[in-house]
């Protein structure tokens, strides 16, 4: 990698953690849920307390097999006038089809309207400043949590206030017609746009799983650290016994882990993690970090093995590569 693209990432890196910048996520998709009846179901064949979620607002929750298996995790953003559902677009035809499944006379429609919509986020410190420079939102609750829909020069805008790990994060959805405006007016305010491998390694360092990586039917949400997902006090949902059994026996299996690699190794996914001679794990999402000058890594680990004095390498072509374990936060 040579060195003006080096420090070109640094500069995307260092906007996310000491400004703002700004993300296009080709990956999510958005569905448009209809019928007095959407949010009761969901709160029966999902994790959180989806009975609790008030208009503008939005929350997290959990599809889980009869196993306690992660099929999908979707966000809810509930306005007075419509229910939208966020997840990565690949999956929206399985939450759908999940859905259907235990979906009898209930009054519910589900749309698929992702090729319609485009998400962008605004990330870093200064995010609130930039918004509030694009949109009025002088009277609007920008609190984590919150979600409003409102008008981008009478252009029709969800705001979604989020955080990723300490760091202030603005989801925005709109109209795919009129994102070409929205990265206008962010680029006169001088907002780097991100690429997605710089945004790969803001989401590694703050354990947040994505599908198809770590949110896949392997695994359960306690060890996809998830654990904000997931009400205990609700009553029954598809796989409610076995992830409360799981959580107050402390019987989770695998932890999701936060490692450091030397530069010199190339990691593969489902690379297999060694402790001693035991395998404890596998690698499931990694990037390369020009900021730490490191790899930078997600893993399930055995909880059991996941001790202070551990030590743990990855293997290729016979060479032991040792993992640092992270603390869960930004590289230093």
């Amino acid at each position: 990698m040579n060195q003006l693209t080096v420090n070109k990432e640094i500069k995307q890196y260092k906007s996310l953690i000491e400004s703002c910048g700004l993300i296009q996520f080709n990956n999510m998709g958005v569905l448009r849920a209809k019928g007095a009846d959407v949010l009761d179901l969901i709160d029966r064949l999902s994790t959180n307390d989806i009975s609790k979620l008030e208009d503008n607002a939005w929350m997290d929750t959990v599809f889980t097999t009869n196993k306690g298996r992660i099929v999908a995790q979707v966000r809810l953003l509930k306005s007075s006038k419509e229910i939208l559902i966020l997840s990565d677009r690949n999956i929206l035809d399985k939450i759908i089809e999940w859905i259907d499944v235990y979906t009898f006379s209930e009054d519910v429609e589900f749309e698929n309207i992702s090729e319609n919509m485009e998400v962008f986020s605004l990330i870093g410190p200064s995010s609130q400043i930039i918004i509030q420079k694009i949109i009025d939102v002088s009277n609007i609750n920008t609190n984590v949590g919150s979600s409003i829909s409102t008008n981008l020069d009478e252009k029709y805008l969800t705001l979604n206030f989020d955080r990723i790990g300490s760091i202030p994060k603005i989801d925005l959805i709109l109209d795919e017609a009129h994102h070409k405006h929205l990265v206008k007016l962010t680029d006169e305010q001088n907002i780097d746009e991100v690429t997605a491998n710089i945004y790969n390694l803001l989401r590694i360092e703050n354990r947040s799983p994505v599908h198809g990586s770590e949110l896949i039917d392997k695994y359960n949400p306690l060890e996809a650290n998830l654990l904000g997902n997931i009400s205990f006090n609700k009553g029954c949902y598809v796989g409610q016994e076995v992830v409360a059994r799981l959580n107050a026996y402390d019987k989770v299996r695998m932890q999701l882990v936060f490692l450091y690699i030397d530069k010199d190794c190339n990691p593969e996914k489902d690379m297999v993690i060694i402790s001693d001679t035991d395998q404890v794990g596998v690698l499931t999402s990694f990037e390369f970090s020009s900021f730490a000058d490191k790899w930078v890594a997600l893993a399930y680990i055995k909880k059991s093995k996941c001790l202070p004095q551990g030590e743990f390498y990855v293997v290729e072509e016979g060479v032991k590569f040792k993992c640092e374990i992270g603390n869960f936060g930004l590289t230093d």
